[in-house]
């Protein structure tokens, strides 16, 4: 097993015009679609995995750090995100982010770390548990010694922000467009970063790294805190969501600037 694992997770509606004078067409019975159980039994226990699994680390012969917290994100699409925050009490000392493929087989977890290409990636082996409906154990060797990770469910936040949402906010010395996108990647956390065009805005002369944040909703305010070196970003913005749009400003209801969720628009996933 590889270290890299973890060092890093119509109806349709039919309209048919009948005469009076001809007798209805007889009804059709719709082929019936067989389903393999063993597939089935799969995708029902797949869905056990499915939302936010938190999980909180003491540590106590740790000169930098008292605790990690982790949050870790299973979807539908065999992807999830997993998240850890490394703290000297209650400031965020490091983190470390990835997102990760999973899959069931044979009744074990199956994890691949998503980077670089796929095929250089290797599945680990996980073996795993369900306690009722609120704890999943995870449990794998590892170099001569037994990992085990419990998460526990959790309910997650408002998700109305994830996107990636853009909007030209200035030009560069020589006429350049400079677009900015703040990528809400999951409800809690995400990041800003800027893309350079020429003047036609034809053409992408770059990108920029602004910072990493993580966030909460407070009625109509966003909190974003920044974490982590060298990229980091804090801001507090006032926001309303329309549709596809999503206006910030720094005071409440003034200067607001449009961002467009560019991928929502043109039903791309996120």
């Amino acid at each position: 097993m590889k270290k890299s694992i973890f060092l890093l997770l119509m109806l349709a509606a039919v309209s048919v015009a009948v005469s009076c004078e001809k007798e209805p067409a007889p009804f059709e019975q719709p082929e019936q679609t067989i389903i393999d159980p063993e597939i089935e039994e799969i995708t029902a226990e797949t869905a056990k995995f499915y939302g936010l699994w938190t999980r909180h680390v003491e540590y106590t012969n740790d000169m930098f750090c008292t605790h990690a917290d982790w949050e870790w994100r299973f979807y539908e699409n065999g992807r999830s995100d997993r998240w850890v925050g490394q703290y000297d009490q209650s400031r965020m000392v490091g983190f470390d982010i990835g997102t990760i493929d999973y899959e069931l087989r044979d009744g074990k977890l199956y994890l691949r770390f998503n980077g670089g290409p796929v095929d250089q990636q290797d599945w680990d082996e996980w073996n795993y548990e369900f306690q009722g409906d609120d704890m999943l154990i995870l449990s794998t060797e590892y170099e001569g010694e037994t990992i085990v990770w419990p998460f526990v469910r959790t309910e997650d936040a408002d998700d109305q922000l994830v996107g990636d949402w853009s909007a030209i906010v200035g030009r560069g010395p020589n006429d350049e467009y400079i677009e900015r996108h703040y990528s809400f990647t999951t409800p809690t956390y995400g990041y800003v970063y800027e893309i350079t065009y020429n003047s036609t805005g034809t053409k992408s002369l770059g990108n920029k790294m602004i910072g990493d944040f993580r966030y909460v909703i407070d009625g109509n305010m966003i909190i974003a805190t920044g974490y982590g070196a060298p990229y980091s970003y804090s801001d507090i913005l006032y926001f309303r969501v329309s549709g596809t749009k999503l206006y910030l400003s720094y005071r409440e209801g003034e200067d607001e600037i449009m961002y467009s969720n560019f991928k929502a628009e043109n039903n791309i996933p996120y």
